[in-house]
This record gives structure tokens, sequence and C-alpha cells, in this order.
């Protein structure tokens, strides 16, 4: 997940600790040059209540399928 700035990031990070998702944070220039350069790592099993959870408190966000090491 790519986010505008760096405070929609942090947002995202404390829903994510909230709701028990497994992330990883990362520099996110190698997935796409838009936003603050910073990405949420998650795994493709939690984009629906990832989706939800933002949504719910009107974080833009933008998401990017790559194949890499994700948490569990």
């Amino acid at each position: 997940a790519i986010f505008e700035n760096t405070q929609a990031v942090l947002q995202a990070e404390q829903i994510l600790i909230r709701r028990g998702i497994p992330f990883e944070t990362v520099p996110h220039s190698q997935f796409d040059r838009a936003g603050c350069g910073l990405a949420i790592l998650f795994s493709e099993k939690y984009i629906s209540a990832l989706r939800r959870a933002i949504g719910e408190v009107h974080i833009k966000g933008k998401f990017v399928q790559i194949e890499e090491t994700l948490p569990s």
C-alpha cells in the first residue's frame, strides 16, 4: 500500500497494529514514484480488511501487487 503522505502511512500502521495484521513499512521508490516515499507491505490475504479499515478513516491509499517476501 502506498500513501500520499507520511501522516497517512502512520495512520495506516496504527490501523494494522490494532487489527493484528502483520506488515512491514519500507521505502517504496522501487514500486512507484508517487507518494511520500514509504510503502506498507502486507500479505494479499489482508487486502480486503485493509481497504475497509482505511476507508473507514478516509485515508487514500494505492495498492500495488508485488512478488516479495512479506510478513506472514
